[in-house]
């Protein structure tokens, strides 16, 4: 039993309540595009929780 929960916290960490999965260098974001602004210098994307991210269109590559 010691040996699952070894694993089980290696491969997740706690943030608060609720357990967040451990992230490597071959796991990429998975974000949603949902706004542009006009004059093309914002951009706004959406991940699968629903968190809001605004960037610089000039920024992205």
């Amino acid at each position: 039993m010691a040996d699952e929960e070894t694993k089980e916290s290696t491969n997740s960490f706690s943030f608060g309540k609720k357990k967040v999965p451990h992230v490597t260098k071959k796991d990429f974001a998975n974000f949603h595009l949902i706004y542009t602004s006009r004059d093309d210098e914002i951009s706004v994307f959406e991940d699968p929780d629903g968190h809001l991210c605004a960037v610089r269109t000039s920024r992205l590559v």
